[in-house]
């Protein structure tokens, strides 16, 4: 039996998770869940019997912060927790949900012949929307840039603003003198279990070159694939889905928050899975997809 490993980064959003750990539960899935450490007052217990058989781990819990590298770190997290004999190793958000039933989902991935479900843009493409310039300047404290403390955010974007400028003055520029193909796209992935071995090696690679980087978890995958791996990429610049399996609307929102009046249009893609959803703009899309996945 082939079995597959679902990763879930979550912070929000509960009643979501516990829908999607219930859309999950299946003999030839176990789950493994990373709730972000800012969050006060989660009870792991809460979820015990949602799932009937998988197993359901969560992991040690980390603070999680947006375009820092505790990102990639929390997936690395959830990768080695998922160290089993696994044929896929799928990334979520823990407000994702499939839209297509585990058989579905098992089917497809049967067919595609041990190749990784992620998504690679060509490389005018990322020098066009600045993706290498990520890699090519350090970018210091980026988990205070976004916080909600005044003063750590005023100095951190203040020291931003000044460094940023200086390392192009002195010529900063990380990717010279590495023989590196740099890679770009989608977060979000399934990975084939020969090309989870190879991320999982390249750990040290990874914390070496993308460390104090804007961003990287899209890119440091890619890379490590593009660098190291034997893939036969193919380009897709579409990031609302069909490459890495995830139907994201990009078009109508920062990503958009489906609706229930999306319902037709999620289940009629041609991806397995959607995001994202909110609990308190339309739970009603949530039970829909429930309903007819669980029927």
């Amino acid at each position: 039996m082939r079995r597959h490993a679902y990763l879930i980064m979550a912070h929000n959003n509960f009643s979501i998770l516990k829908r999607l750990i219930s859309i999950l539960d299946d003999e030839r899935n176990d789950i493994f869940i990373h709730i972000d450490a800012k969050i006060e007052c989660f009870d792991s217990s809460e979820y015990a019997g949602i799932a009937k058989r998988s197993k359901v781990q969560f992991i040690d819990r980390i603070p999680v912060y947006w375009g820092d590298y505790s990102q990639i770190q929390c997936e690395y997290n959830l990768l080695r927790a998922a160290n089993g004999d696994y044929e896929y190793y799928h990334l979520l958000s823990g407000t994702d949900l499939p839209i297509k039933t585990q058989d579905e989902i098992h089917s497809f991935f049967n067919q595609l012949s041990g190749k990784s479900l992620i998504q690679f843009v060509s490389r005018s493409y990322a020098e066009k929307t600045s993706a290498y310039y990520r890699l090519k300047r350090y970018k210091f404290f980026q988990k205070y840039v976004k916080s909600n403390k005044v003063l750590p955010k005023f100095c951190a974007n203040l020291f931003q603003h000044i460094f940023m400028p200086l390392q192009t003055i002195f010529g900063v520029d990380r990717t010279k003198k590495k023989n590196i193909s740099i890679g770009f796209g989608a977060n979000w992935f399934s990975l084939y279990k020969d090309d989870y071995k190879l991320v999982i090696e390249k750990q040290c690679f990874v914390e070496e070159n993308f460390k104090h980087t804007l961003c990287a978890d899209e890119l440091f995958i890619q890379t490590i694939l593009l660098t190291f791996g034997n893939v036969d990429v193919t380009f897709d610049e579409d990031f609302n889905g069909k490459s890495h399996g995830r139907y994201i609307d990009w078009n109508r929102g920062n990503p958009y928050i489906f609706r229930t009046e999306d319902y037709d249009l999620l289940i009629n893609s041609q991806c397995l899975f959607a995001r994202k959803f909110d609990e308190n703009i339309d739970f009603n899309i949530i039970n829909k997809i429930y309903d007819n996945i669980k029927k």
